[in-house]
């Protein structure tokens, strides 16, 4: 995905987000695109944005989990 199509995304989401009754509708016809594409991409911005939160939780969560396993003597004396 390219700079440009991140932030026509981050723009969808913002107009989607905090635009009045009928922004949707200019944006669109402005973009040349239809409604339905700008939410699309809108709903494309908030999944990155929340995978983004995702991975980083779940990494946390596993260096964590790796921390604990090191720190107890009975794992560590039965690791081959």
């Amino acid at each position: 995905m390219g700079i440009v199509a991140t932030f026509l995304r981050l723009a969808s989401s913002f107009v989607v987000a905090f635009g009045r009754h009928g922004d949707v509708t200019q944006y669109a016809h402005q973009r040349g695109v239809r409604r339905q594409t700008v939410y699309r991409e809108s709903r494309a911005a908030l999944a990155a944005i929340e995978g983004s939160a995702l991975q980083a939780k779940l990494a946390a969560t596993a260096q964590h989990n790796r921390a604990r396993f090191v720190s107890c003597p009975a794992a560590v004396a039965e690791t081959p």
